[in-house]
């Protein structure tokens, strides 16, 4: 983590699968966020139940000071109770932290487990700077902003808060959120009587090019987020905490994914040391790389929406497209 630091870039991945946490090369990973927090229910899920979470611990112990474990989104009532046991326990085991999804539950944490970092999730609902110091006053590190917000926005907040933001850089990126299953919407209450089925890839196409993967409660972005071309202009603002969003990647492709990012996050900040910049033709073979693991194609998701778009085309003084 040293050397990590010492290259003013960090990068954190989320996995949904516990099958997959072993085989993530944690060389390359500064922060892991265990758990898919949307449904505890789905396949594998590193926060299914307690055991699940004692199990995760296990397969992660040489790297505890690494991991953060993402709390279910939105728990109600009865699931409260299992989150209190999974927080007691955590405490014990001197893992990094939690990853909480609302500011209730920071709160929750704060108050009652202080000696676990906090960081929070993209459904946190914190939109502005305002938000963000709120949470800094509960002691709440930093986190993933919603991803509805363009680059704009986010530098904003980064310029008047005192709070490390995760941006997301590559990855399958949810869109919304349901506290019923989409597969069983019938069910109102958990535990829900399911096969698993968004234990496969669930393509929806609603027309008009609006195709969706529904995963459980979530419906994630169709094509995948991809920020490589534009981490020269990331690093120049200052960004430094990125995120590969992993949680329907397996770990063969985030490994290989984070030696991408890697890869051109040196290659630009050695540029930035000479004064120049990075090599374009070493960029786009980088590029080549990454389209194998994205066969319906890259999105810029919300970063360079109407006022992104402004934002990006004053860094770089030609018209965006």
């Amino acid at each position: 983590m040293e050397n990590n630091e010492k290259k003013q870039y960090r990068i954190s991945v989320s996995v949904a699968i516990t099958d997959e946490l072993e085989k993530i090369d944690m060389s390359g990973v500064d922060l892991l966020i265990a758990g898919y927090p949307y449904c505890r229910q789905t396949f594998k899920n590193p926060i299914e139940d307690l055991y699940s979470v004692e199990k995760t611990v296990e397969i992660m112990k040489p790297y505890l000071d690494k991991v953060i474990i993402s709390l279910p989104v939105c728990p109600i009532d009865r699931e409260l109770v299992y989150v209190g046991r999974m927080l007691e326990y955590l405490c014990t085991t001197g893992i990094h932290g939690v990853e909480v999804h609302s500011a209730g539950m920071a709160y929750k944490v704060n108050a009652h487990y202080p000696s676990l970092r906090t960081y929070f999730g993209c459904f946190a609902n914190v939109y502005t700077d305002q938000c963000a110091n709120v949470l800094r006053d509960m002691n709440v590190v930093g986190g993933v902003f919603p991803y509805e917000l363009n680059l704009e926005e986010i530098e904003f907040i980064k310029n008047h808060s005192d709070i490390e933001i995760w941006l997301p850089v590559f990855g399958n990126y949810p869109v919304a959120f349901s506290q019923y299953c989409y597969f069983h919407p019938e069910q109102t209450d958990y535990p829900f009587h399911c096969g698993k089925e968004c234990s496969e890839r669930v393509v929806v196409d609603y027309g008009d090019d609006r195709m969706v993967i529904h995963r459980g409660r979530v419906i994630f972005s169709h094509k995948i987020l991809n920020m490589l071309t534009h981490m020269e202009m990331l690093l120049k603002k200052g960004f430094s905490n990125f995120r590969i969003a992993g949680l329907l990647l397996q770990a063969e492709t985030i490994n290989e994914v984070i030696k991408i990012f890697r890869t051109e996050t040196e290659n630009i900040l050695a540029a930035i040391e000479k004064g120049q910049s990075a090599d374009p033709a070493e960029t786009a073979k980088l590029i080549k790389k990454l389209e194998i693991f994205a066969p319906d194609g890259f999105s810029n998701g919300f970063f360079f929406t109407k006022r992104g778009m402004d934002y990006i085309e004053n860094f770089y003084k030609f018209s965006a497209v």
